[in-house]
């Protein structure tokens, strides 16, 4: 009689056979697995590099955190990691020149394929060193009138894509590697 083996442990053919189908039938589930843990992943470092970004209010608080929600959904085959705020793209791609190099250039290796380069939002204003906005918005008097120098581009969700981007492989074989799917 043949033996054959899987993962060094002996087994007779039909053993065998039985263990590749179990493996072929839990796949699906393994990979929606795999897709989850990375979007979990990714949600939790933007969570904490979203907290570690910061704007720079001249005449108010000085350098602020603003707040940021992180979260993903799931949609079935696919998990869409999600940062929702105010601030979000600021923090992402940067304003103003001070931070972040001269107009119509970006410290982001994303912005050229969204068109978001420093000083193009709005009416260029970003474009100057110092500039000024209300808020909120429709309070147009001096108190809420807030200048700045503008946001670093801090890149939270760059950041959080290029490390899960490392980690992808050492995911799965976490997830096959673990008992049942």
């Amino acid at each position: 009689m043949l033996k054959y083996s899987l993962n060094g442990k002996p087994m007779d053919l039909d053993s065998l056979v039985a263990a590749v189908k179990k493996y072929r039938d839990d796949l699906p589930e393994k990979a929606k697995q795999v897709r989850r843990r990375v979007a979990q992943e990714m949600a939790d470092l933007m969570e904490s590099n979203f907290g570690g970004a910061w704007y720079d209010d001249v005449l108010g608080e000085g350098m602020s955190v603003p707040a940021v929600e992180v979260f993903f959904e799931d949609r079935g085959d696919i998990h869409v990691v999600v940062a929702s705020g105010d601030s979000v793209v600021w923090q992402e791609f940067g304003a103003g020149v001070t931070y972040n190099g001269a107009a119509g250039s970006s410290p982001h290796p994303w912005a050229g394929r969204n068109a978001f380069y420093i000083g193009t939002y709005g009416k260029g204003l970003g474009a100057r060193k110092v500039w000024g906005y209300y808020d909120p918005p429709y309070m147009r008097d001096r108190e809420h009138l807030k200048l700045t120098y503008g946001t670093p581009a801090s890149m939270p969700m760059y950041h959080a894509a290029e490390d899960v981007k490392q980690r992808i492989a050492e995911i799965a074989r976490e997830v096959f590697e673990e008992g049942g799917a």
